[in-house]
């Protein structure tokens, strides 16, 4: 069921359209430019809602199925009007979709004890994503997602107690792969950082957004 859903999302024309392409797709837990990105990561959902029909089917829905996607409104860039444009994909797809916008004090609350099944969120900037891949998939870690894999937790426990730089983005382009055809979690963008500078401010942007005036200097 959670690879239907990632089937049956299109992304491209979601961050073409609605994101005016100020963002990047993902196709696993991290993209460009972050520790232990791999550009060969297998597999990778492709938009395909036929494909997405006949897994909800496979799941034992072959007339599709009632779910309730719960997104923040306001919380996000535009997280209501992205889940709004999911609505008709998911439908497409074999679901019977319906958006929910409860409190996000509520939201956050339930999705800690693991009480919504289907929800919309992002996750804050990764640099290394070790603490954020155990947060959301070891097994023990959290009940919000309602995952585990032994295969999974093996590979993340090595990969925290490796010294070795090579051997630990091994591990974790392993575990990615893993992350990606269970499909835990649908990896959707990554929004791009848009900056505006004054002329006169000799500054350039840092990758994780930190801003250091130090770094400034202002031209004469």
């Amino acid at each position: 069921m959670r690879q239907a859903v990632c089937h049956a999302i299109n992304r491209d024309q979601i961050i073409a359209t609605l994101l005016e392409g100020s963002a990047s797709r993902l196709d696993g837990p991290i993209g460009e430019g972050q520790y232990g990105f791999d550009p060969n990561l297998k597999p990778k959902m492709s938009f395909d809602p036929e494909k997405s029909k006949k897994l909800v089917a496979q799941a034992g829905y072959p007339n599709g199925v009632d779910v309730e996607l719960q997104t923040p409104v306001g919380r996000y860039t535009l997280d209501k009007q992205l889940t709004e444009a999911m609505i008709p994909m998911l439908n497409a797809g074999g679901f019977r979709a319906k958006l929910l916008t409860p409190e996000w004090a509520t939201l956050w609350a339930n999705v800690q004890k693991g009480t919504i099944p289907f929800y919309y969120m992002g996750r804050g900037s990764v640099q290394d994503p070790s603490a954020a891949l155990h947060q959301y998939f070891h097994s023990g870690e959290t009940p919000r997602i309602g995952y585990a894999n032994p295969l999974l937790d093996e590979l993340l426990d090595k990969e925290q107690q490796e010294f070795d730089p090579k051997k630990r983005r091994q591990y974790l382009s392993q575990a990615m792969s893993i992350l990606t055809e269970d499909a835990p979690a649908c990896f959707l963008w990554r929004h791009k950082l848009l900056w505006g500078l004054n002329a006169r401010v000799d500054y350039k942007p840092l990758p994780d957004a930190r801003m250091y005036a130090i770094d400034m200097a202002v031209k004469k």
